[in-house]
C-alpha cells in the first residue's frame, strides 16, 4: 500500500482486499487511518483470514458508505467470531500513539453493510446496528455455512428492534440465506438477485425496472428459516411492507425434522385484504407451503413476474391455479420437487361395472375442463414465457397438452420424476409426447428440454422438426446405465425438415428403427446420421470420464 501511495494514488474512494492475511487488527486500522484514505467510502475484505474488530474499523473510516466482510472458508471455526478483538493502535515507526480515533456515536454515512461470518449476532452485529441510523442495506448471509456446525447456537437479531429503533430506513434485508456465488450454477439464477446487482441498486437507488420506489419501506426481503426463526417473526414485517416489497425469498437450509408451515403468511386476512402492489419476484425454497395459501397470495400480486417454488414433503402445487389466478405479468415459473395437482384416476370396482364407466366419464370430463382452462389462459392475457418443472410428480398427458395451449411459451424445461407413475408410463412404456409435440406448433417455443425420458418416437421427432421457432432441443435419459431410445429415421426426418434448430442434444443416445439397422461398429449410429442428415453434423461428446455415455450433439454445418 505504501508503494501505491508513493506512486501518486491520492483520494482513494474504494478499496478491496481479497484473501489477505493481516498481521493483526492494529496493522489494518493503521492502514485505514492513512491520510490518502480519508475519502474512502467503500471497503471490502473478501475471504478474509482473520477476525476483525468491526467497530474499530468503522470508526477508523468515518466516511464509509459501503462495507463488506466475508470470512475465508478455512476460517469458519466454532466461536471464532464471537469475540471482539482488542485493538490498541500505536505507531509502528515511533513508539508513540497515533492520533486517537474519534469514537463516533453513529456511523451516519454507512448505508450498506454486508458481514458474512458465523458469529453471535447480539455480540458482534447488534452494537454496529445501534449506530447506523441511515443504513438501507443489511446482509449477513451465513445461513448455509452454519449448517456445517450443527452444534453452534447462533442467534437471530430482533426484527422489531431492527426496523423500529436501530435502522428505520432499511430497504434491503438478507439474513441466514445464501446468495451467489453459492447459487451461481442454480437453474434459479434468473430468480436470485446477484451481489453485484445489490451493490448497484444501493448506489443508484434504482430497482430492477430502473424506477425509484416512492413509498418508504422494505423492498427486498431474503430470509432463511432457522431454529426459533420462522413465519411468526416475519409475518408482521411482511404485511407491514406490502406496498413496497418487490423481491421476497424464503428458504430453509436448516434440516429440522418438523419444518414450520409458512402457509399462514401467505393467506389473506378478511379484515384487510392486503395487496402487494410492487412484488415482482417470489421465491419459496425448501419451505413447507400449500397450494391454497400460495394461490391466495398470487391473487394479490398484480405485478408478479417470476415465481420459483421448491417445497418439502412433495406438497401439491397446481400449475393451472398459478396461471389462472396469478398476475397477467407472470413471465417465469420454476416448480421444483412438487407434486402436480392430482389428476382424476380411474376407479377400479369389480362388483359394479357401471360405476367404473361413470367414473371414467367423469374423469374424462374433468380432463377436458382442465384442458379448456389452459386454452382460455391466452385469451385472458396470460404472458408466461418460461416454465421449468423439475422432478414434479404426476405429470400427465393432460398437463403437458395443457402447457402446449399456452401460446406465449418460449422456454420449457421438464425433468420427470422417476417416482411418478404417469411419467414412467408415458416415457418408458410408450411415447406420450407425440400429441404434445404436435400441439407446440401453436406456441412460440424456442427452447425445449426433457429429462428422465426413455423413448422418443418417429411421430414426436417429425413434430419437433415442424416447429418453426424451435432453436434448442435437449433430451436426456439421466439414469445411469439406461439408454435414450431414439427413432433413427425420425431423427433424420427432423433434422432434414427443420429450418430453425441451432442445437440438438441427446444424452446416452441409442438409435433404433433406422434403415441402417444395427449400430454395431458404427460408433453408436454417428456414421448413419452424418450420411443421412444434410445440413447438420453429428458429433459425440463424452459427458463423463467415469461413465460410458453416448452424448450426441447436432449442430449446423458452417
Amino acid at each position: 500500500m505504501d508503494l501505491l501511495f508513493n506512486k501518486g494514488s491520492h483520494n482513494i474512494e474504494s478499496l478491496e482486499f481479497a484473501q489477505c492475511t493481516m498481521p493483526d487488527n492494529v496493522g489494518l486500522i493503521q492502514l485505514l487511518q492513512h491520510q490518502e484514505l480519508i475519502h474512502l467510502t467503500e471497503l471490502k475484505l473478501i475471504h478474509h483470514f482473520a477476525n476483525v474488530s468491526f467497530l474499530s474499523l468503522l470508526r477508523a473510516c468515518p466516511n464509509l458508505t459501503h462495507f463488506t466482510y466475508t470470512a475465508s472458508s478455512i476460517a469458519y471455526n466454532n466461536g471464532l467470531y464471537d469475540q471482539i478483538p482488542v485493538v490498541n493502535v500505536s505507531s509502528p515507526l515511533k513508539n508513540e500513539p497515533l492520533p486517537p480515533v474519534i469514537h463516533h456515536n453513529t456511523f451516519s454515512c454507512l448505508t450498506y453493510l454486508n458481514i458474512d461470518a458465523i458469529m453471535d449476532k447480539r455480540i458482534r452485529l447488534e452494537p454496529i446496528l445501534h449506530k447506523c441510523p441511515n443504513l438501507q442495506y443489511l446482509l449477513y448471509a451465513n445461513g448455509y455455512a452454519e449448517n456445517h456446525f450443527a452444534s453452534y447456537d447462533t442467534t437471530i437479531i430482533n426484527l422489531d428492534d431492527l426496523f423500529s429503533m436501530w435502522c428505520p430506513k432499511l430497504i434491503f434485508l438478507q439474513m441466514n440465506s445464501p446468495l451467489p456465488p453459492f447459487l451461481e450454477n442454480s437453474p434459479w439464477q434468473q430468480e436470485y438477485i446477484r451481489m453485484e446487482d445489490i451493490i448497484l441498486i444501493s448506489k443508484t437507488g434504482l430497482n430492477a425496472t430502473k424506477e425509484k420506489c416512492q413509498e418508504k419501506g422494505l423492498r427486498y426481503l431474503i430470509i432463511g428459516e432457522k431454529q426459533s426463526f420462522g413465519p411468526d417473526q416475519v409475518i408482521p414485517h411482511f404485511r407491514r411492507n406490502h406496498a413496497t416489497l418487490e423481491y421476497v425469498s424464503i428458504s430453509s437450509y436448516y434440516q429440522q425434522p418438523n419444518l414450520v408451515n409458512w402457509s399462514p403468511m401467505f393467506m389473506s386476512n378478511p379484515n384487510d385484504q392486503l395487496v402487494f402492489l410492487q412484488l415482482r419476484i417470489l421465491i419459496c425454497d425448501r419451505i413447507l407451503i400449500e397450494n391454497a395459501p400460495l394461490v391466495s397470495l398470487l391473487r394479490r400480486c398484480p405485478k408478479l413476474e417470476h415465481l420459483a417454488v421448491k417445497v418439502v414433503h412433495n406438497s401439491s402445487i397446481d400449475l393451472l391455479d398459478i396461471l389462472q389466478f396469478g398476475s397477467r405479468q407472470l413471465k417465469r415459473i420454476n416448480l421444483d420437487t412438487i407434486k402436480a395437482q392430482e389428476e382424476p384416476q380411474q376407479s377400479i370396482n369389480n362388483n359394479n361395472s357401471n360405476n367404473d364407466s361413470n367414473n371414467n366419464d367423469d374423469n374424462k370430463q374433468r380432463q377436458r375442463q382442465r384442458q379448456q382452462h389452459f386454452s382460455n389462459l391466452s385469451t385472458r392475457g396470460c404472458q408466461i414465457e418460461y416454465i421449468r418443472l423439475f422432478k414434479v410428480y404426476n405429470v400427465t398427458s393432460t398437463l403437458l397438452e395443457g402447457i402446449a395451449e399456452l401460446k406465449t411459451i418460449q422456454h420449457l424445461d421438464i425433468t420427470f420424476s422417476p417416482l411418478s407413475v404417469a411419467s414412467n408410463y408415458e416415457t418408458d412404456n410408450h411415447d406420450g409426447f407425440s400429441r404434445f409435440a404436435e400441439m407446440l406448433h401453436k406456441t412460440r417455443i424456442k427452447s425445449l428440454e426433457l429429462a428422465q425420458v426413455a423413448f422418443v418416437s418417429y411421430a414426436t421427432l417429425v413434430a419437433f422438426g415442424n416447429l418453426g421457432t424451435l432453436e434448442n432441443l435437449r433430451i436426456r435419459r439421466s439414469k445411469i446405465g439406461k439408454t435414450l431410445q431414439v427413432h433413427g429415421n425420425g431423427l433424420v426426418q427432423m433434422m432434414n425438415t427443420t429450418r430453425s434448430l441451432k442445437y440438438v442434444y441427446f444424452d446416452n443416445l441409442q438409435l433404433f428403427g433406422n434403415d441402417h439397422g444395427s449400430n454395431d461398429g458404427d460408433d453408436n449410429g454417428l456414421d448413419f446420421l452424418n450420411k443421412e442428415i444434410h445440413r447438420y453434423k453429428a458429433i459425440k461428446k463424452d459427458r463423463s470420464r467415469t461413465a460410458n455415455r453416448n452424448t450426441v450433439i447436432l449442430e449446423p454445418i458452417e
